[in-house]
């Protein structure tokens, strides 16, 4: 069996149902306003092949750029991350001509630190 497609009449709009037969150019008449249309069958087979593939591309699209892409580029991401981190603690930083280390301090000299503060001299 054919497949058939919907077509509506230029003049009335009445639906008209055409066979789709490969290679073939149709005249179809309408049966309320005696209209005729020319159907050619290639073209519409054509057509729809082209959507069909544009579809596909674009979903295609879809999954590299926000599966695949992201996915890749973690990685990268997360070594330049680190990366920048470690520079960033080995470095000393200039304020006002005096040079300073990053350090980080463990729980117990916090405290001691807020000790001396609060301590009167």
């Amino acid at each position: 069996m054919s497949e058939k497609i919907i077509l509506k009449c230029m003049k009335c709009k009445q639906k008209l149902r055409v066979p789709v037969m490969p290679h073939k150019t149709l005249k179809v008449t309408c049966p309320k306003c005696s209209a005729e249309i020319d159907f050619n069958c290639d073209k519409y087979i054509g057509k729809q092949a082209l959507a069909k593939t544009i579809n596909l591309l674009l979903i295609t699209t879809f999954l590299i750029t926000y599966i695949a892409l992201p996915f890749l580029f973690k990685f990268k991401t997360d070594s330049t991350i680190a990366h920048l981190n470690k520079k960033h603690e080995d470095e000393k930083t200039q304020f006002l001509g005096v040079s300073f280390e990053w350090q980080s301090l463990d729980e117990g000299e916090q405290e001691q630190g807020r000790e001396k503060q609060q301590r009167p001299e």
